[in-house]
């Protein structure tokens, strides 16, 4: 994992966050009509940021499989919406953590879905092109952040999965710089303890 100051692939933040704060206020006013349409700019506003995210956090290693990043974006994109009838975001940096959170879940249920029918298929006559044990890898990845302490998940979530700089994901969380780069330290340590095993 990287210290999170990449270049991002993911759209500019600037003026997203602006429209989707207002898309949130929106939708905690009640009403039902301005709700519906409120879930459908949200979704609409998002929808490059989320196909970005999907590409980044799909199995990149994986050259042979059952599904594409479309499937992943088009089944987050209605979970999402769906979320968003029963959770109401408090902030840019909420909205963005659940959609990530959702992005996260489909992944992991189509890991769980296809690990163990998809055959190995060789690519080059001798290295597989489908290798399950990526593929558990990816998944255990997903599930562990999942269980990370809130703090540190969202700064994974921010900064690895959106792409934020630690500027950006400071300014969302309304902490300092070093508070990040604290967080996403530990965050690193946790994930590579956990993912072998050490805790």
């Amino acid at each position: 994992m990287s210290d999170g100051q990449t270049t991002a692939e993911l759209p500019a933040l600037e003026g997203t966050t602006a429209v989707i704060e207002n898309w949130l206020r929106v939708l905690g006013e009640g009403d039902v009509e301005a709700a519906c349409q409120a879930r459908d700019e949200l979704i609409r506003h998002s929808k490059r940021r989320m196909e970005a995210l999907c590409r980044r956090m799909f199995f990149n290693s994986l050259s042979a499989r059952p599904v594409d990043v479309d499937d992943v974006y088009q089944e987050s994109a209605l979970r999402l919406w769906k979320s968003l009838s029963a959770v109401q975001p408090g902030s840019a940096k909420d909205f963005f953590g659940l959609a990530a959170q959702q992005i996260r879940r489909v992944l992991i249920d189509f890991a769980r879905k296809y690990a163990h029918s998809l055959p190995v298929a060789l690519g080059d006559g001798q290295t597989p092109a489908f290798d399950p044990a990526s593929l558990e890898i990816w998944t255990r990845f997903h599930e562990e952040v999942e269980t990370l302490p809130e703090d540190l998940k969202e700064v994974v979530e921010l900064l690895w999965y959106h792409e934020l700089t630690q500027e950006e994901a400071a300014g969302l969380l309304d902490v300092d710089k070093s508070t990040v780069k604290r967080r996403w330290r530990r965050a690193r340590t946790q994930l590579v303890l956990r993912l072998h095993g050490c805790i």
